[in-house]
């Protein structure tokens, strides 16, 4: 980030993320306050081109790669033949509005979406703040307070609007006006914003337990032969899981409340949990609402390590609209007593299997499928 001083790039210059780096695009993002870019133009044959270089830059704003002030400020960009450089300065226009919540170009925000900013310097306090927020760049960015197709618009007192309930793993744009009649301006058109929702929904990932302030048990209630714990050393993501210890006495059952919520909203469709079992639980079972509908996986499909269990929930029978408890129950082999660690109960956009080329799990077909297919290329013979 570039927030004082001055970079000057005087060979190649490069923006962007790694899935478009392959190829030019180069790695990285750069935020802009009160520094100086200086980059050296393109040339073409020893001549200067700094047309190409200027292009280029504008091309890095556009896509989000370069970003002024968090993505609230505006540039110039010009070429000083003096120094034979492509300068870019940021500006802050302190009648517009700035300091977007959600960041401009965060990615894994949950779908339960409040937005928030810091309002201009002369936005009058009644009616002062025109709201946008849609699916679509140029729809947005477009819009007016009188033509705003396929754009959600309200016109505002507070700088803050929300709870939005928002679909899982999709990018929104939104934008916000402000507005004083008495003044010669009357209206500053804000920028642009953009956000990722994130690829999921989390029921439980184990990360808020800890044994002394909030105990695991306190959540999660063991009945038949379950024995719980929170799980440190063996885990999927972040620093903690469940462990259920069993027997085959009788079926270990780890179930918690749910407080009446609808999985239905942001497009959820499947339930993911990641578990990792030993060769003594013969069957897992998932149930939600004590419905008696249980969603099961058996045998060698338990006992290969960390794996993402997936159930496609319209095959629970229950209300998902309101949805108020799930349990794991876990079945021994006869004789057999061990520990299944559960962790990252998710929920997902699209029922397993839905999408072929998803090969990561993560309900989008992109450079990391990508890249999994290229790791394993002619790992196995398909010839004769």
């Amino acid at each position: 980030d570039l927030h004082g001083g001055v970079i000057d790039a005087n060979t190649y210059f490069h923006m962007g993320t790694r899935e478009e780096g392959v190829g030019g695009g180069g790695i990285g993002t750069m935020d802009i306050t009160e520094g100086i870019l200086k980059v050296a133009p393109a040339e073409i044959e020893g001549t200067p081109m700094p047309d190409i270089t200027i292009s280029y830059i504008r091309d890095c704003i556009n896509k989000g790669w370069i970003t002024l002030y968090g993505g609230s400020g505006d540039y110039i960009l010009d070429y000083n033949d003096v120094i034979n450089r492509v300068v870019l300065t940021a500006y802050l226009d302190p009648n517009k509005a700035h300091g977007a919540s959600p960041k401009h170009g965060s990615t894994g925000i949950p779908p339960e979406v409040t937005f928030s900013w810091t309002p201009g310097a002369n936005v009058q306090d009644v009616n002062g703040h025109a709201f946008y927020l849609g699916t679509d760049f140029n729809d947005v960015n477009n819009a007016t307070s009188t033509n705003h197709p396929n754009v959600q618009y309200y016109l505002l007192d507070a700088n803050s609007i929300g709870p939005f309930v928002l679909d899982l793993n999709k990018n929104y744009y939104w934008r916000v006006d402000e507005i004083n009649d008495t003044h010669p301006d009357q209206l500053w058109k804000g920028h642009t914003w953009t956000f990722q929702t994130s690829v999921y929904a989390i029921v439980d990932d184990f990360e808020a337990y800890d044994p002394c302030t909030n105990p695991l048990t306190n959540t999660w209630t063991a009945s038949g032969s379950a024995q719980l714990a929170l799980e440190t050393a063996t885990v999927h993501g972040g620093s903690k899981a469940m462990s259920i210890a069993y027997d085959d006495t009788a079926d270990a059952v780890a179930s918690r409340s749910i407080a009446n919520e609808d999985w239905t909203i942001g497009g959820r469709k499947a339930l993911y949990i990641w578990c990792n079992a030993d060769p003594n639980a013969d069957i897992l079972a998932v149930q939600l609402n004590n419905s008696g509908v249980e969603q099961t996986v058996s045998g060698v499909g338990l006992t290969t390590g960390w794996q993402e269990l997936k159930f496609d929930l319209a095959d629970f029978g229950v209300d998902l609209t309101n949805v108020s408890s799930i349990s794991v129950k876990v079945t021994a082999t006869s004789g057999g007593s061990g520990t299944v660690y559960i962790d990252d109960i998710r929920l997902y956009p699209c029922r397993p299997g839905a999408l072929a080329a998803d090969l990561n799990g993560d309900c989008q077909v992109d450079f990391k499928d990508f890249a999994i297919m290229t790791q394993n290329w002619l790992k196995k013979k398909y010839w004769p």
